[in-house]
């Protein structure tokens, strides 16, 4: 685990609220992305899920359909 995870808004979470079910937009996807609003990692916990590719969850405030585009874009650039 790396160290700036014990920073996160969501250190000691249930991480069901972060995986959920696997609805994109669901309940639990709105709430783990309220939970990420103001975190001071969030943008290091984005940077993770991009880099290893994470296709599941809720990474720095954003789902995988956010994050594929965001690779998508970036590779387009």
């Amino acid at each position: 685990m790396a160290r700036w995870q014990e920073r996160g808004n969501c250190w000691g979470v249930d991480p069901v609220l972060f995986i959920g079910t696997g609805k994109q937009g669901g309940v639990h996807h709105k709430e783990a992305k309220a939970a990420c609003q103001g975190c001071p990692v969030k943008a290091e916990c984005l940077d993770y899920a991009l880099v290893n590719r994470i296709e599941v969850g809720i990474y720095g405030g954003t789902s995988y359909k956010e994050r594929r585009e965001m690779m998508r874009q970036l590779r387009s650039a």
